[in-house]
This record gives structure tokens, C-alpha cells and sequence, in this order.
């Protein structure tokens, strides 16, 4: 990781300051293939608030210098939108003691550098420090690998998350809905999660 990057913790209202920065990353790079998702700025802003005011919620920010690079929101399952845990409780597995991060965002330019490692170092010490968490999940987009978007030359980030000791879950799907790039309206989407033990 260059010198110049800093990693720093967020508890609650301490974030706040930087929300408009984070719905920035979050429109910029949930463009991109595979999310193509088509943000605005007031939504997201709104959405990131339940970062800031949810019970043992945080947000980890990647600076360059003074500039936000890149970022990972958390927050345990239980205190999430229902269509998110409902497949974990359909399994019979108990959300109490699992936790949720539910983006992990970093602009191009600052990808495979080590930022995403360190974000998820830091934000999982702090959920282990908490001694209320066994699991720590995180979902993906599922996307046929024929998709006509997917960019020439595309890698998903699979190796990522096994390099951090994630594993796909079986067969433990959600469905959320958001607005494609190219579409009138929202469509639901498929998302698989990946799960680790603390």
C-alpha cells in the first residue's frame, strides 16, 4: 500500500462528514460492470445515513492524502432490510450473531495495492472486538458469464474475497432491486452471499 493512504475507522455520527464522498464511490464505481447500477447522489446520501445511526454500524475509509479512495460499510444482519436476511432465516441459520458488510468500494486507480485488504482488517477488528459476532458475510451480484455488458477482459473479485477467507455460501441468495444502467425502471437482482467465522 503507497505511503500516502491512510485507513480510518467510523462509528457513528463520526462518518457524517464524509457521506457525500462515499455516495460519490458508491455511484462511480456500482457503474461499473457487474452492478451497472444507475445512482443518484440524494439516495444515496439518505441510504448511507443508516451507516451513521444503526447500532454498532461502521464505516472504513480509505484517504489518499485528504481525498476518500475508498470505502467499506458494515452493520450487523439483523439491523438490515429484510429482502437482505430473509434467505439466511428461509436456511434456518440465526442472523443474531452475524455481520454484514454490505459494500466494499475503491476507485480503479487504487485497486490491488492492498486498500480492500487493510479496509477489511481494520472494520473486522473493531466487529471483533465487540465479542457479539461469529460470522462476518458480505453478498455479490450473480451475473451469467455470456452478460452483454460484461467488459472485454472482465475478472470478477472472487479471488479477492477467498484471499480473505471468504467462501460462497451454498445456495444463500437475496434479491435487491436498484436501477440498471440503460433501464426505465428498477429490476431485482440476484445477489450470493460470501461468509467467514470469526
Amino acid at each position: 500500500m503507497q505511503q500516502k493512504i491512510s485507513i480510518k475507522l467510523f462509528l457513528g455520527k463520526k462518518a457524517e462528514q464524509y457521506i457525500d464522498e462515499v455516495a460519490n464511490l458508491r455511484i462511480k464505481i456500482f457503474r461499473e460492470f457487474p452492478y451497472l447500477y444507475d445512482g443518484d447522489k440524494d439516495y444515496e446520501k439518505h441510504y448511507l445515513k443508516k451507516f451513521i445511526g444503526t447500532e454498532d454500524s461502521l464505516i472504513a475509509i480509505a484517504f489518499d492524502e485528504n481525498s476518500v479512495i475508498g470505502a467499506l460499510t458494515g452493520l450487523p444482519l439483523k439491523l438490515e432490510e429484510q429482502t437482505i436476511y430473509q434467505a439466511w432465516i428461509q436456511k434456518g441459520d440465526s442472523i443474531d450473531k452475524v455481520y454484514y458488510f454490505s459494500e466494499a468500494l475503491i476507485f480503479k486507480a487504487y485497486r490491488r495495492q492492498g486498500i480492500g485488504k487493510a479496509l477489511f482488517t481494520i472494520a473486522e477488528s473493531w466487529v471483533s472486538s465487540t465479542n457479539q459476532f461469529e460470522t462476518y458475510t458480505l453478498a455479490t451480484v450473480i451475473r451469467a458469464n455470456n452478460h452483454p455488458k460484461r467488459p472485454q477482459g472482465y475478472t470478477s473479485s472472487d479471488a479477492f474475497w477467498l484471499k480473505l477467507d471468504y467462501k460462497k455460501t451454498d445456495d444463500i441468495i437475496c434479491t435487491i432491486s436498484w436501477k440498471e444502467v440503460g433501464e426505465e425502471t428498477e429490476s431485482s437482482k440476484p445477489l450470493l452471499f460470501w461468509s467467514k467465522k470469526k
